[in-house]
């Protein structure tokens, strides 16, 4: 384990978890662990203490040790928008929101995307794949994204294309690309590695052939993720028809954007074939359940995917069209919605859903290994310790169930990043909550109105 302390001949670890549980191999149950970190990385993680020297102890009592949740699509800088752009389809959604988003100022832009950040740590989540809609603040969302102290792939939604009512881009292809590059160049491997610059352009509606093809290239020469939409509202992905004389997906795949760097978000309205090109290529599908019912987006048929062994990820995309960013609340709605969409109560079961929470590490450059998702020695230590026993939780033979249908961000108790304690008894340790709290709420009380109608 490295460094050997001088009074004891002991390894030393910078922080030892005690008194843990973990999931058993087969999920069907739970075995006691211990967890050594040095550094950021986990250096021993098994069912005996080990003889080691811990610079800091940290008892869970009886908490279940899981690797830290993974929200495949966000947008954080949207978390001021809870309880705003309500009753309405994605269409107005969009016009909505991007004119009221425009007149915010860097602080709010700021104060938001730290609240989403904030949120999803406290929720579980230990990266976020994210995607800035706040025009031309994305460096202020990635500033905030990057001082949270989440591990994150960031981007912002460039677009080069009006899409219905929207504004006309003010941006022409070539400049779009460069303004990525740019992106790229001030942003990947910040906060000490944890933050990766992503080539994000928005989705094919509000981009031009021109520049998905050019996306696909930066990624390529950068070798940097590439995060899209895809296919997510009915009249815009039959506009893809109209357009291109194939489905979205087709277009995507003729372009070279689908591929196994890539994370394609919704793919709501995809049939057979489209299904079949996202597995063979490899392509991570982020569902985002809420945001799909809420804006009515409509039902993504999550269990054909999985049938068909696309990759699957949980989003919480942004709290503006979702409510919020708690990914365990996800994971319950996917779960309920696919038995119900399809009348199979054997749809997603609950080891899927589970690799939904937390299986798609690997896809996002996070780790090493494949397969369901578990502690490991080598691991990056991102890990989330859900509180247990709790009265809703109770059965260890049961915990996996009860994780999926009855847990929430509140059973959250430590959440470690890198090897850094941000959670840590269900408090964020990094912010004081009340100050950080207080601070949304001057900057919220500041904004301009926000409105579902035009002034």
């Amino acid at each position: 384990m490295g460094e050997v302390a001088v009074d004891s001949g002991k390894p030393v670890v910078d922080l030892l978890i005690i008194n843990g549980q973990t999931f058993t191999a087969s999920l069907d149950g739970l075995d006691p662990v211990y967890v050594a970190v040095v550094g950021d990385r986990v250096t021993y993680c098994g069912q005996a203490r080990p003889d080691v020297h811990a610079r800091r102890t940290v008892d869970v009592r009886g908490g279940v040790v899981l690797p830290g949740l993974i929200s495949a699509h966000t947008h954080v800088a949207q978390a001021f928008g809870t309880g705003i752009f309500d009753d309405l389809h994605l269409t107005q959604w969009l016009v909505t929101l991007r004119r009221s988003y425009s007149t915010l100022t860097d602080e709010q832009v700021y104060a938001a995307s730290l609240l989403g950040a904030l949120e999803s740590i406290r929720s579980g989540v230990t990266f976020i794949n994210d995607m800035a809609t706040a025009g031309q603040r994305y460096d202020v969302v990635a500033q905030a994204i990057a001082d949270s102290g989440i591990r994150a792939h960031v981007g912002s939604a460039f677009l080069d294309r009006q899409e219905g009512d929207s504004p006309v881009p003010a941006s022409s292809t070539d400049a779009v690309l460069d303004e990525m590059r740019d992106f790229h160049e001030r942003w990947d491997g910040a906060g000490s590695g944890r933050i990766r610059a992503a080539i994000t352009p928005v989705g094919l509606p509000s981009c031009s052939e021109a520049l998905m093809r050019g996306a696909v290239e930066l990624a390529a020469d950068l070798d940097a993720p590439l995060h899209t939409h895809c296919s997510e509202e009915k009249e815009a992905t039959a506009e893809a028809v109209e357009r291109f004389g194939e489905s979205e997906v087709s277009v995507l795949d003729r372009l070279g954007v689908l591929g196994p760097r890539t994370t394609a978000a919704h793919c709501v309205w995809v049939d057979d074939t489209d299904i079949g090109a996202l597995a063979r290529s490899g392509t991570l599908v982020a569902h985002c359940p809420s945001t799909n019912l809420k804006i009515t987006d409509g039902i993504a048929p999550v269990e054909l995917m999985r049938q068909a062994g696309v990759k699957l990820a949980l989003g919480t995309d942004g709290a503006a069209s979702s409510g919020g960013y708690d990914l365990l609340q996800e994971a319950r709605l996917a779960s309920m919605l696919a038995k119900g969409a399809t009348m199979d109560s054997r749809a997603l079961p609950n080891d899927a859903i589970w690799g939904m929470l937390a299986g798609s590490a690997q896809h996002f450059g996070n780790a090493d290994r494949d397969g369901s998702p578990g502690l490991y020695e080598g691991m990056l230590a991102d890990i989330a310790v859900i509180a247990y026993p709790r009265l809703h939780l109770v059965d260890e033979r049961r915990f996996l169930s009860n994780l999926v249908f009855s847990a929430t961000a509140a059973d959250v108790g430590w959440v470690l990043i890198g090897g850094q304690m941000l959670v840590e008894d269900g408090c964020l340790t990094q912010y004081d909550e009340i100050e950080a709290m207080e601070r949304v709420r001057r900057a919220m009380a500041s904004l301009a109105p926000l409105t579902t109608k035009e002034t």
